[in-house]
């Protein structure tokens, strides 16, 4: 509950940032976009839990990423986009004077694919709606640390890749013509399987900067 009343708060003050700048703004032809992101992943518990049981202590992070993201225009409405993200699962379990062990389950996806701008560069205006979509190879990894006390560490990584898809859609903000916030939204079908781990959607805040004259 927490974490959604932050996210409109902060939409809210993109939102008003937007009116203050309201007005035309020049189109670009490429642009850069960092974002974190909350991935709502297959997982059992909740993005930020901790169960103690007498001395020891289990600790959940979950869903937790972000993303750089690429583009570059092709027409009136159609950039080109290229994404490179991450997004993990944790968990770290501590007995009292025993052993510690971490388990992480971790995607990075390196996706291909194409943004609409819902407004003609001769319509820009502060707020810019658009949607989007793409595919690409989503990288999964399962990482396992067995710490024990007086013994060698135990160590295991699993790598896999998977073929995955997206679509989506957001806002940019704009500030200035080359400087903008942005929330985005996905739906991320990984291996074309609804019961894995990564496929879900995903909800990401952040800023770019974008270039060129059009």
């Amino acid at each position: 509950m927490k974490q959604k009343i932050g996210i409109c708060c902060i939409l809210l003050l993109f939102i008003g940032i937007a009116v203050v700048h309201a007005g035309q703004f020049k189109a670009r032809t490429g642009g850069i976009v960092f974002r974190g992101s909350y991935w709502d992943t297959n997982n059992d518990w909740a993005p930020i839990m901790k169960e103690t049981q007498g001395l020891d202590e289990t600790v959940y992070v979950g869903g937790y990423g972000g993303w750089m993201d690429f583009y570059s225009r092709i027409d009136d409405h159609l950039f080109l986009q290229c994404g490179l993200g991450l997004a993990s699962d944790v968990m770290v379990s501590d007995e009292f004077l025993g052993t510690r062990e971490v388990k992480v389950k971790a995607v990075t996806p390196l996706v291909f694919g194409v943004r609409y701008d819902l407004l003609a560069p001769e319509n820009i205006t502060a707020m810019q709606p658009y949607g989007s979509a793409g595919m690409g190879p989503y990288w999964e990894h399962q990482i396992h640390v067995i710490d024990e006390f007086g013994e060698s560490d135990q160590v295991s990584v699993i790598s896999k890749m998977r073929v995955g898809m997206y679509f989506g859609g957001g806002v940019f903000f704009r500030v200035s013509d080359t400087f903008v916030f942005n929330f985005d939204m996905k739906y991320h079908w990984v291996d074309m399987d609804t019961d894995n781990d990564f496929t879900g959607f995903e909800l990401g805040i952040g800023f770019g900067f974008f270039w060129g004259n059009y």
